[in-house]
């Protein structure tokens, strides 16, 4: 069971979407049981698959990741972790929603994040202090509890590395990261790779299992022109980024797509829907995908 975290410290390459996407296609198109953990404050894994009626009703009922943080907080019990993560996966609503369009049985299911989640971090911080080894694991020990159930489990990070992102590190095998073709977001990869570094080594040196890693899965070039204005010089930016980490980046990208956005709200994740209503765009979420699957499985 890998577990892939997707980063990126600047907003709006598409990070969320790219995940989401991924799971879908794992789930939907190669039959892979996934689990997609929402870590952001800003939820939007969470609404990319479920509505606000739904959230709202899970919040009040079963919880959000809110819930999770905040059980530990108010009384450091790690033994309850698993327990809790999964009472807060969302499982039937989903399913049932894909079959009814698309007449398939498909395991795409999510750990709702919360916009409360804000804060949270440092609520932990000061009350534990902000090198506690237990605080960095809480999610790798509440995900210990599911690895039998999925084929893939997919993190969305919040873009920043703090307790929710090391957490997302200490928890993944993995990480991917998520990256426009252009100079301001390109100069972030070096120091994505070196934060997650840090994060291992730090997680180390207080008693963490030096066997523990988060290897570089890949750059994904997200948004490229490749039909209009402006593509000569990301395909400069994106052969530097070749040339630099080799075959760490990607070769699928994804091209920019302004069909996307009037696409119906259904909650149907593209690589399952058809919606994209730009073939282009279809085709390219569904073959990096497969790459992301060899990338993964491969020995």
């Amino acid at each position: 069971m890998p577990t892939i975290s997707f980063i990126n410290f600047k907003g709006g390459v598409g990070k969320t979407t790219l995940c989401v996407e991924i799971a879908a296609a794992l789930a939907g198109k190669m039959n892979e049981p996934v689990l997609v953990v929402d870590l952001d404050p800003q939820s939007n894994a969470t609404f990319y698959l479920i509505d606000e009626q739904e959230w709202e009703r899970r919040r009040n009922t079963t919880g959000t990741l809110r819930d999770f943080y905040k059980q530990f907080y108010d009384n450091s019990d790690i033994t309850a972790l698993p327990d809790i993560l999964e009472k807060l996966v969302i499982k039937d609503e989903i399913a049932k929603r894909l079959f009814k369009s698309l007449q398939k049985h498909i395991k795409l299911e999510l750990v709702p994040s919360d916009i409360e989640l804000f804060g949270m971090d440092m609520e932990i911080i000061q009350k534990y202090g902000n090198k506690n080894i237990t605080t960095m694991n809480l999610l790798h020990i509440a995900l210990s509890g599911l690895e039998k159930k999925y084929s893939f489990i997919l993190i969305d990070c919040p873009p920043n590395m703090y307790l929710s992102t090391q957490n997302g590190i200490i928890s993944s095998d993995y990480y991917a990261i998520v990256a426009l073709p252009e100079y301001l977001s390109t100069i972030g990869i070096g120091q994505i790779i070196h934060s997650v570094t840090t994060t291992l080594n730090l997680y180390r040196n207080m008693g963490g299992s030096s066997k523990k890693s988060c290897r570089l899965l890949g750059i994904i070039f997200n948004k490229v022109k490749y039909r209009t204005g402006g593509a000569q010089t990301q395909a400069r930016i994106m052969d530097l980024i070749k040339r630099e980490y080799g075959e760490k980046v990607f070769e699928t990208w994804i091209p920019t797509s302004d069909r996307i956005a009037s696409r119906p709200e259904i909650r149907i994740p593209i690589a399952l829907s058809g919606y994209a209503q730009d073939e282009e765009y279809e085709k390219r979420i569904k073959q990096l995908a497969e790459e992301f699957y060899d990338r993964v499985t491969s020995p």
